[in-house]
């Protein structure tokens, strides 16, 4: 599996699609819709491809032990991966009051 599999891109769109959707429609339509049973299931879909992904990629690497694969440097490397995005976006949205006023409301 050296090549790039673009049905699983097509697959994690359509699951990222998904959550905004659900985000931003009303919970009425939702339910008139019968959103639980297909529009919900995306975060299902993104922890099997997370799933499918990682299994690959261990296959493709060659490993014989998870201990290899899950190492100290591995993690290092995802946890910088997503800690400057993520530190981005929460620094940039800390600095709106409206953010912070649309959490009192829950």
């Amino acid at each position: 599996m050296d090549k790039r599999n673009y049905n699983i891109d097509v697959l994690k769109a359509m699951a990222m699609f998904a959550v905004i959707f659900i985000h931003c429609v009303p919970r009425d339509l939702l339910y008139a819709t019968a959103a639980p049973y297909h529009i919900w299931q995306a975060v299902p879909v993104f922890l099997l491809l997370a799933g499918f992904n990682t299994a690959n990629s261990y296959r493709k690497r060659n490993f014989e032990a998870l201990d290899e694969f899950y190492n100290p440097s591995f993690i290092y490397r995802k946890i910088e991966r997503l800690i400057y995005p993520f530190a981005a976006v929460w620094l940039g949205a800390g600095n709106h009051s409206s953010y912070h006023q649309g959490w009192r409301e829950y």
